[in-house]
């Protein structure tokens, strides 16, 4: 991206229906695996984590320490500190029941393709992020936000098992060499971290927008999920998102082929369609706090490296 397209992407983060919709979705799936939700009880926060750690390899639970939490809220740990499957799921349980006398830790994320840094103040509720990007203006932007360096998604600036969460949202479609790119984002990662990532869906939606945003391709679910293990990560969680406007989008990209107009980043929509499609973005959000969306315009994915 150009400066003129960081400029644009700064003003549309505060109003553009997808930017905020995208914001308060990522949050609610990271909530969901990261968090207690307010006012679960703790058996609930066993129950939900037993569900997903029989869908987990056996990893070494060794993993970075991330610093203390001096604000003294509670929650659950992160998966890293939840998950020892050697030790079994009754160890699990009596680790969540100590919940109540400990605090929570913080992660030590990485943003990949961090933009402006707008991400930063919902990602920092889970631990201390730091970005990357390789535009300047938007290392620049994103420093007022929180940290941010210049570093490419393929040659990070950053030692070996520096994190234990690395973000990438929207960010794998860009790129020429996908493969590179997770080697790279793996070799950060702390033993038994996760990767959050974020891509558009369906190649049969490709078109003049996708072109316009510098895309390479779409994905398919399964398709990115293989990607995922070939590359030594196991998924953890995986749904398409944008579901409940998913037949605007449709619409919309099948209108744009038949259009003469010159595709840019972003389509003008009035403001009540705006203020719908963020008001469906939010009902998404919640409903992705216990249930996955079957069908969507993107895809999220939280993959554990093994």
């Amino acid at each position: 991206m150009d400066d003129a397209d960081i400029k644009l992407l700064s003003e549309q983060e505060q109003t553009y229906w997808w930017h905020i919709s995208r914001r308060m979705i990522l949050e609610s799936i990271l909530q969901r695996f990261f968090s207690r939700h307010p006012g679960e009880s703790l058996e609930r926060l066993q129950n939900r984590m037993n569900k997903s750690i029989r869908s987990w390899t056996s990893q070494d639970d060794a993993c970075c320490h991330p610093e203390q939490n001096e604000s003294g809220v509670e929650g659950s740990p992160p998966l890293d500190s939840l998950t020892t499957p050697a030790l079994g799921e009754a160890s699990l349980g009596m680790r969540i029941g100590r919940l109540g006398m400990t605090r929570r830790k913080k992660l030590k994320i990485l943003d990949v393709g961090c933009g402006t840094g707008e991400n930063f103040y919902w990602l920092s509720k889970f631990g201390q992020v730091v970005g990357t990007d390789t535009n300047e203006l938007a290392i620049q932007l994103a420093n007022q936000k929180g940290r941010a360096v210049l570093g490419r998604a393929e040659d990070l600036p950053f030692e070996n098992g520096e994190f234990n969460l690395v973000t990438a949202f929207d960010v794998l479609e860009h790129l020429s060499d996908e493969r590179r790119a997770l080697g790279e984002w793996g070799r950060v990662l702390c033993p038994g971290g996760q990767i959050f990532i974020s891509v558009p869906a369906h190649q049969w939606l490709f078109g003049p927008h996708d072109r316009a945003l510098g895309h390479c391709r779409r994905y398919e679910l399964k398709q990115l999920l293989q990607l995922l293990r070939d590359n030594n990560f196991y998924p953890i969680f995986s749904t398409y998102v944008f579901g409940f406007a998913f037949p605007v989008f449709v619409l919309q990209r099948w209108l744009a082929r038949y259009s003469s107009e010159q595709q840019t980043q972003y389509v003008n929509i009035p403001n009540w369609l705006n203020s719908l499609l963020i008001g469906l973005g939010r009902l998404e959000a919640h409903w992705l706090h216990f249930a996955k969306v079957p069908w969507g315009s993107s895809i999220v994915v939280l993959v554990r490296k093994q």
